[in-house]
C-alpha cells in the first residue's frame, strides 16, 4: 500500500477536474469520479487519490505511465 508521503519529491500535483479527466482519458481509465487528484512523477508514473486534498496519509493507486 502506497501513501502520498511515499510519492517522490518533485512530482506534479493535479487537482483541476478537467485536467484529471483528460489524464484519465489518456490512460484509458474509467471516468467514475474515483480520483479527485493525481500525481505525475518525473518518470511519467501516474498515481491517483480520492478527494482533492493531498493529505500525506492518504492512499494512492498506481494508474499507469504517460
Amino acid at each position: 500500500m502506497m501513501r502520498i508521503a511515499d510519492i517522490p519529491n518533485g512530482a506534479a500535483l493535479i487537482t483541476d477536474s478537467q485536467d484529471v479527466r483528460a489524464i484519465l482519458i489518456e490512460l484509458g481509465l474509467p471516468l467514475d469520479g474515483e480520483y479527485g487528484g493525481i500525481f505525475i512523477t518525473d518518470e511519467g508514473k501516474v498515481y491517483g487519490f480520492s478527494g482533492t486534498l493531498p493529505y500525506l496519509d492518504k492512499i494512492v493507486d498506481y494508474l499507469g505511465e504517460i
